[in-house]
């Protein structure tokens, strides 16, 4: 078969699956489908990453996963081919045949690379320094070659990755650990897990702020738990409403140094009557350390973990939405006296990141790179927020008031009127927007809904476009 260069690019929809699964799923029913043909030359992992804005690793990790179940094959010197072994059933759906077409010619309009306006919690990835992270992690593959042949990665991640967090968290939240207390993460939503799976019993009570992010919710309650919720306000949670509850709760959740999604802080006598009341009933408290970085004003409030001698705090962070969310990489900070049990369900979960990623990440961190980065994206993302900030004032003050914006990567901006929220929702993706209210993250419903302005990953010229859409949007109703 004559060879032709690929112009291949899928559209992807996924929700939350990491995107190399993505690009793997999408290659392998290309290949089912006759959508690629046997022979065909595919697009380099350098070409797909560059063109969209991803890492390499995250196309090289699906061309792997499909080079290994045989729809794909490399040919020194020449690239990587749709392999001339794939069954010839493959090439038929359901005894039809399939459309001859290049499926990803429409891939700059994909709605999962393409992040629209205005999702919250993407990073800007084009000022990631991509090559220096390449770098570091080629060292790490040329350099310890060990690390890609074994398991035993180490009882709770790479030690040096587990070092570097513990000093980073020292001198930057006042949190108080080593790195033997610390177990490395695929992201936060294990840590929850984890902490459901160590902690709860059927039928156990765990008080999760309202609104809060829903996996949180999610977890406990597939792990047996009551979930009861506590409103909040400008100070974060409502501590007096747990002092209401006839039966005290097992786990507190909360994220004082910028609730999830209102964006309120909890300040310090607040925070001490918390841990006031969860010593007097013996309640744990699982602080989400959620968006701590990137506070405009002053400096990132001090994790409430390293003001007390409470021995009941589990302390949990991510990498994921400082630098970029394929990553995957978090931690959860737990007491010594229970990380040994904490360890034995880390070791069952298949919790532990890649080494040499983590390797890598140890890397950024101890070479002061995280930091440096931290410290340049907090200025653009104060700058698109006040932007923002300003314009939905401009542009849309009659329906909406601009909330907090004093940090994080999205704010949220209140309904003065009714609003049909699914409505909304429904209008914007029409559109290609994400018009996401609050009251969508309950677990009840809330005191005062309002929708979340996402800004991190968006330039200005896309979000007066957006902001347009949500204008004719809102007056439609």
């Amino acid at each position: 078969m004559k060879k032709s260069k690929s112009s291949f690019s899928p559209e992807l929809y996924g929700g939350k699956r990491p995107a190399y699964r993505l690009v793997y799923e999408t290659f392998r029913d290309a290949v089912r489908k006759g959508q690629l043909s046997a022979g065909q030359i595919v697009p380099s992992s350098r070409e797909l990453a560059k063109r969209y804005g991803v890492a390499r690793i995250t196309i090289t990790q699906a061309y792997e996963q499909l080079i290994a179940e045989g729809y794909l094959e490399t040919r020194r010197g020449a690239g990587t081919f749709v392999s001339k072994a794939v069954p010839e059933t493959f090439f038929r759906v359901e005894g039809v045949a399939a459309e001859r077409r290049e499926p990803w010619r429409n891939f700059e309009d994909s709605r999962y690379f393409e992040q629209p306006p205005f999702l919250s919690g993407c990073s800007e990835l084009d000022r990631f320094p991509m090559e220096l992270w390449l770098k570091l992690y080629s060292k790490q593959l040329r350099g310890s070659p060990y690390s890609l042949n074994t398991y035993r990665h180490g009882d709770g991640g790479f030690l040096g990755l587990r070092e570097a967090i513990a000093g980073h968290l020292s001198t930057q939240r006042g949190v108080r650990c080593d790195a033997d207390q610390i177990l490395v993460l695929n992201g936060s939503q294990p840590g929850i897990e984890l902490v459901a799976r160590a902690l709860i019993k059927l039928g156990d009570r765990v008080a999760v702020e309202n609104p809060s992010y829903r996996g949180i919710v999610d977890s406990f309650r597939l792990n047996g738990a009551e979930v009861c919720s506590v409103p909040v306000d400008g100070q974060g949670m409502q501590v007096e409403r747990l002092k209401a509850f006839r039966r005290s709760p097992r786990v507190v959740v909360a994220t004082p140094a910028r609730q999830f999604p209102i964006g309120s802080a909890m300040p310090v006598g607040r925070q001490a009557a918390l841990l006031e009341w969860a010593r007097k009933n013996d309640v744990w408290i699982l602080e989400d350390d959620y968006d701590s970085e990137f506070r405009f004003r002053g400096k990132p409030l001090p994790a409430m973990q390293g003001n007390t001698d409470y021995e009941r705090i589990l302390y949990l962070g991510t990498f994921t939405r400082s630098m970029f969310p394929d990553l995957r990489i978090g931690y959860l900070v737990v007491p010594k006296n229970v990380y040994p049990d904490f360890l034995a369900l880390w070791k069952t979960g298949a919790m532990n990141p890649s080494v040499a990623l983590q390797a890598t990440l140890a890397d950024f961190i101890r070479e002061c790179h995280y930091q440096r980065h931290i410290r340049k994206m907090r200025l653009l993302y104060a700058k698109r927020c006040k932007w923002l900030a300003q314009r939905v004032e401009e542009l849309l003050g009659d329906w909406i008031e601009v909330g907090l914006t004093d940090g994080g990567l999205h704010f949220v901006g209140y309904y003065k009127r009714e609003v049909d929220v699914r409505r909304l929702a429904e209008e914007g993706r029409k559109r290609g927007y994400i018009f996401m209210s609050i009251s969508s993250y309950g677990p009840d419903l809330v005191e005062r809904d309002g929708m979340m302005f996402g800004f991190s990953s968006f330039d200005e010229g896309r979000m007066e476009e957006g902001l347009k859409v949500l204008r004719e949007v809102l007056d439609g109703m």
